[in-house]
């Protein structure tokens, strides 16, 4: 799979995740960079107010190439605040979105392989 051609964007709203957001991305991204080639995460702090938004611009200086960091200036909740990387992938010709929340209830070692599997069917 590391060599599939298309572009997937991973949406992953946070709100007051400090201590565990940029720890559950780092785990992500190992993840993720096992089984895609070509992948960014679209990571929205929604307006939170303890230090999500500072331990994320850490894990985005860190990995760049693989992250896009948006920070709402006001809480605009879950929904608008995927329905934002819904959009940025149609506008920037994405072939897969998909949208994992940010609260680490899901294991990081399993949501890459099932979305390898939905798109591959492998």
């Amino acid at each position: 799979m590391k060599n599939y051609n298309s572009k997937l964007l991973i949406v992953i709203p946070f709100y007051n995740e400090s201590g565990r957001g940029s720890k559950f991305c780092e785990e992500l991204i190992k993840e993720f960079d096992n089984h895609f080639s070509d992948f960014q995460f679209y990571l929205i702090d929604d307006s939170s107010t303890d230090d999500t938004y500072l331990e994320l611009s850490s894990f985005f200086e860190k990995y760049k190439e693989n992250t896009i960091l948006i920070k709402n200036n006001k809480n605009l909740g879950h929904g608008p605040s995927i329905v934002s990387g819904y959009e940025y992938g149609y506008n920037n010709a994405y072939d897969y979105v998909v949208q994992i929340d940010g609260d680490n209830a899901a294991e990081p070692n399993s949501i890459a392989s099932l979305i390898k599997f939905a798109i591959t069917g492998e």
